[in-house]
């Protein structure tokens, strides 16, 4: 959807994973500023995941879901609170699905706003949203697996709502701006 304003640099193989990098980071980074919910915390990663991926394209953002998949299984503390898989193991942590989730949603999402590059407005947010409730959906079947099905309604969806229906109006506000500013008549 942008990334045709970037120089010729960022189109190739190093510029492409440096902008997966920058944007796992900042996934890390925004992982730090959590509301503590259990078993699930209330982050904005996935605004800042869908932003890059939507804005970038499907490769960027399926690598930057990976990378940060990658980091968090090996151990560094890019997951909210500072925690990670390798203390549990990635396949037992209640959080788990979420992440793994990232991958495909970033992608999709990707895919969808590349080959429709003037997508606006409320199918934009739709885009953004079904990218959320995909993730949503794959969390709650892998917390469902460990505490019940319910439950992880109950604890891993239900109170996700309105952040993920947030989080995409907020997508889709800033790709709708950048979108403007990249269609104002210079002066």
């Amino acid at each position: 959807m942008f990334r045709d304003l970037l120089p010729p640099f960022w189109h190739g193989a190093i510029g492409t994973t440096l902008l997966a990098l920058g944007t796992a980071a900042a996934i890390a980074a925004v992982a730090q500023v959590a509301i503590p919910t259990t078993p699930v915390p209330t982050t904005l990663q996935t605004a800042v995941l869908f932003f890059a991926a939507a804005a970038l394209g499907p490769t960027v953002g399926g690598l930057a879901a990976a990378c940060y998949l990658l980091a968090a299984a090996l151990g560094l503390p890019v997951l909210a609170d500072g925690a990670h898989f390798a203390a549990t193991g990635l396949w037992q942590a209640k959080t788990a699905g979420y992440v793994l989730a990232f991958v495909p949603a970033a992608i999709l999402l990707g895919r969808c706003t590349q080959r429709r590059p003037h997508l606006g407005g409320a199918p934009l947010f739709a885009a953004v949203l079904v990218a959320h409730v995909a993730v949503l959906v794959v969390g709650w079947a892998w917390l469902g697996r460990q505490i019940g099905w319910a439950a992880a309604w109950q604890h891993g969806v239900t109170p996700f709502w309105l952040g993920a229906a947030a989080k995409s109006a907020l997508v889709a506000g800033l790709l709708a701006g950048l979108r403007r500013l990249r269609h104002r008549p210079a002066r």
